[in-house]
């Protein structure tokens, strides 16, 4: 996923907008979005934080990822079907849900 983020960004590339309007691109950067979503939720600790596991490297794909869905999806509308599937949030409060996950870390363009 990291190769794949890279060669949409490379200098002088004029493929990024071409394809991430391909529905297998826009799928697998979809999917891979979703999957550490819930993976740092299920993993989160008290001492880990909404971060979870995941280090610096997995920050920067999972802010590429994010950063490249929100050019071309809904961001609100994908954020919250992602949380609505998330498990174990014991009838939590729509806020509390997106405080504690991951999708509420900041990420820089």
């Amino acid at each position: 996923m990291r190769r794949l983020l890279a060669d949409l960004h490379a200098p002088g590339s004029e493929c990024e907008a071409v394809l991430l309007e391909e529905e297998v691109v826009k799928k697998s950067l979809l999917e891979a979005f979703e999957a550490i979503t819930l993976l740092a939720w299920e993993s989160k600790t008290q001492l880990t934080g909404r971060k979870s596991w995941l280090d610096e490297v997995h920050l920067q794909v999972y802010c590429d990822l994010k950063n490249n869905l929100k050019k071309k999806m809904n961001w609100s509308s994908l954020a919250h079907g992602i949380m609505s599937r998330m498990p174990n949030t014991n009838g939590m409060a729509t806020q509390d849900i997106w405080s504690s996950s991951i999708l509420s870390e900041p990420c820089s363009n």
